[in-house]
């Protein structure tokens, strides 16, 4: 278990196994790197914060717990993640993993700016987006068996593809799609 702090100026998680993140919030300042032979077990019940990057080349297991993107972040690597509930802060930007897919299992809270980076996310659990951003979404897919509820009363857009093999819920909201787009769509998303 790890780490022995709840503050950190970087982080590099170096060599074979898995480091299992502690029950407590921990905030981290400076880039955060898993590497290509680690493991991250993220805590279950308490949050990462990253004020920085994150370059995630090893395996990272989101365990349900939730990572915040407080500062301006950056997911690069050779390995994008899924994680479990984002939480992007007012005034905080989190860019995507450049034409990679970034998994999200949990719910997706954002009150800051997202950054596609020509990327897609996959929403892989029972989520549901909100916050007061409207959020613009390269691609974006919903995995078969789980759902995936839009912004309350409110846009998002897609300038990318909609892969629904799952269900979306569009939540008295409206999805706008905003640039040369394929829809692939299991269900019969109603929109």
């Amino acid at each position: 278990v790890f780490p022995y702090l709840t503050t950190y100026n970087k982080l590099l998680l170096k060599g074979a196994g898995a480091k299992q993140m502690i029950d407590a919030n921990i905030t981290l300042n400076g880039s955060f790197t898993n590497d290509t032979t680690s493991t991250f077990i993220a805590s279950a019940v308490n949050t990462l914060i990253l004020n920085d990057n994150w370059i995630n080349n090893g395996t990272f297991i989101h365990n349900g717990g939730t990572i915040t993107c407080n500062g301006t972040t950056t997911i690069s690597g050779l390995s994008s993640p899924t994680v479990n509930n984002l939480i992007i802060n007012s005034g905080k930007t989190l860019t995507g993993p450049a034409s990679s897919t970034m998994g999200v299992a949990g719910n997706w809270l954002c009150n800051g700016t997202f950054n596609h980076n020509s990327g897609t996310v996959n929403f892989t659990g029972t989520s549901t987006i909100s916050g007061t951003s409207t959020i613009t979404f390269n691609n974006l897919s919903i995995t078969s068996g789980y759902s995936l509820t839009g912004r309350a009363n409110d846009i998002l857009i897609i300038i990318g593809n909609w892969m629904n093999n799952g269900a979306f819920y569009h939540n008295n909201g409206i999805v706008t799609f905003n640039g040369t787009t394929t829809v692939r769509d299991r269900k019969s998303t109603r929109l």
